[in-house]
């Protein structure tokens, strides 16, 4: 039965879930949660000897079944999470660069770019997404002016890129 306005209900989040299933729980982007989150984060991902949650209305205690993994990621060096949260993930593994069959649903004329703006550590760096972006909103607003609204100081490269594929075909 679904809550009134001014009742609540207890939902059981993806971590327990996970949990009880053996599954994998993945947190995107570790490094911008709370501190109540971290908090939370930290016990869901504690070794599998200590790991317990007890559930806030049974009282049930639920400990990690056999299989369960976690995975994070960050945008930040890991080096500047939380110690304790570090402590957890003893094997951190950096992806510099946007995966090739991520490049390759782009339009031809958006792939060089992205091969070389989506690894980029500098200011320049743009994300895969605000090309996906781009290669959506060129499409009805124009290459010139879908890059003016996501990426203005790339409008050169990007302009130029298109313009150089297009010769080519």
């Amino acid at each position: 039965m679904k809550p009134s306005l001014t009742e609540s209900a207890f939902l059981e989040g993806s971590a327990p879930q996970a949990w009880r299933n053996g599954g994998r729980l993945i947190i995107d982007e570790i490094d911008k949660a709370s501190g109540d989150a971290l908090g939370s984060l930290l016990q869901f991902c504690d070794s599998e000897a200590t790991a317990r949650w007890d559930h806030p209305l049974t009282g049930e205690i639920v400990r990690p079944a056999s299989g369960f993994t976690v995975v994070v990621t960050t945008n930040s060096h890991p080096n500047s999470l939380h110690e304790a949260l570090r402590d957890r993930f003893p094997v951190c593994i950096e992806i510099n660069e946007a995966h090739p069959n991520a490049i390759a649903q782009l339009p031809t004329w958006l792939q060089e770019p992205a091969r070389q703006l989506c690894k980029s550590t500098d200011d320049d760096r743009l994300s895969l997404r605000a090309f996906m972006a781009i290669a959506h909103l060129s499409n009805t607003l124009g290459v010139q002016r879908a890059v003016e609204l996501v990426a203005p100081q790339h409008v050169e490269t990007l302009t130029t890129a298109h313009a150089v594929n297009s010769l080519e075909l």
